[in-house]
């Protein structure tokens, strides 16, 4: 790793995942302040301060770190890692796109807080005093944010081939987001008992772990030119991680209170959105006062308990982490026999035990002790 800064050394059997939040993601984290520091116009000056503050929030940076790893995809041991000024200026363009996608969409679920911080709609509008200005100049900040992918593309270290490879990467994966973003909208409309889970996981492999997984380390093996078998192999490994990682979200969003995350929100229950956890619950659950709560359009905080209440009651919310966790496990042998070094295999083994695994077996918790 490069010696830009001094940094801890790694102890063979110690966690990869925290060695490099140690010794990278500072590092990338001042790289994307400077970035950010001049986002909006002058005369936004407090906003221009809110976006820094926000984009600055998860202060580990998984996204640019899974970027220095496609980097380093062949690496075997971590302090080979190279993590210079181009692999770092990479990164950050994941975490650019995250921004861009992440701010739209809080303006579009009216989600309130993410890191235990308002979102950027929530303190545009307590800034502006008014709540339809505050969605929109928030639209106009993620919009800013995808334009600068266009310059940060442009950098002294990216060869006019990876730029060429860059903007298709980006392209597409800018159409599955979008278009999965319609599709959520449209299955709002849709009565719940003509839905199929199938159909949510297709929409969750095409947004969230697209762009959240399968993009930053996909990006790194473009910047060294990896062979499509392995940009395939392990984008599609990656896409079962988002998938997992996308229902553990909804589990999240039902119950806040019991599993760590700082992404907590029931605003997903309260306006029924169409999510894995739902669908899959509504075919799960016989009793009709529940199922017929489930085919609204919102309920109320009330029906959200009760709700609750039934899936923890009739063991739907065991079941489903278990099997959950059961997926994660296999995912995890799998890592394995990718053609990648050992430390981005071991990463993601860590990343299914921690995001998947840890929090499944707390929701496994919740049932015993009710």
């Amino acid at each position: 790793m490069s010696n830009e800064v001094e940094k801890k050394s790694y102890e063979k059997g110690n966690s990869v995942t925290k060695y490099l939040e140690e010794n990278v993601s500072s590092r990338i984290y001042n790289k994307y302040k400077i970035l950010n520091e001049k986002v909006g116009i002058d005369t936004l000056g407090k906003c221009n301060k809110e976006y820094l503050e926000y984009s600055l929030l998860d202060r580990n940076f998984p996204r640019p770190l899974l970027t220095v790893l496609g980097i380093n995809y062949l690496v075997d041991n971590v302090e080979d890692m190279i993590v210079d000024d181009e692999a770092l200026l990479i990164s950050v363009i994941s975490q650019k796109l995250r921004d861009s996608y992440a701010i739209i969409d809080d303006v579009i679920d009216g989600d309130e807080i993410k890191f235990n911080h308002d979102t950027l709609p929530v303190a545009f509008s307590k800034i502006l005093e008014r709540n339809e200005l505050g969605n929109s100049l928030a639209i106009l900040y993620g919009l800013k944010c995808f334009n600068s992918l266009f310059m940060l593309k442009n950098g002294r270290y990216i060869t006019e081939n990876n730029r060429k490879r860059i903007i298709e990467l980006i392209t597409k994966v800018t159409n599955s987001t979008i278009e999965s973003e319609m599709l959520a909208i449209h299955l709002q409309t849709v009565n719940i008992f003509n839905l199929k889970t199938e159909c949510i996981l297709e929409m969750y492999r095409n947004n969230a772990a697209e762009y959240c997984f399968v993009f930053p380390y996909v990006l790194g093996l473009l910047s060294k030119n990896a062979n499509k078998e392995t940009i395939d192999e392990t984008g599609e490994l990656l896409k079962g991680i988002g998938v997992l990682s996308q229902i553990m979200d909804d589990i999240l969003g039902l119950f806040p209170l019991h599993v760590e995350d700082d992404k907590n929100t029931i605003s997903d229950l309260l306006s029924l959105k169409r999510t894995y956890v739902l669908v899959d619950f509504y075919d799960y659950i016989k009793k009709t006062e529940i199922k017929k709560m489930l085919e609204k359009n919102n309920c109320t905080i009330d029906e959200a308990k009760s709700i609750r209440f039934e899936m923890l009651k009739s063991g739907y919310l065991s079941y489903l982490a278990q099997e959950i966790k059961t997926k994660a496990i296999k995912l995890q042998d799998k890592v394995k026999m990718l053609s990648i070094g050992n430390v981005s295999k071991k990463y993601l083994i860590e990343l299914l035990e921690n995001r998947i695994i840890n929090n499944c077996e707390s929701v496994i918790n919740i049932y015993v002790e009710k």
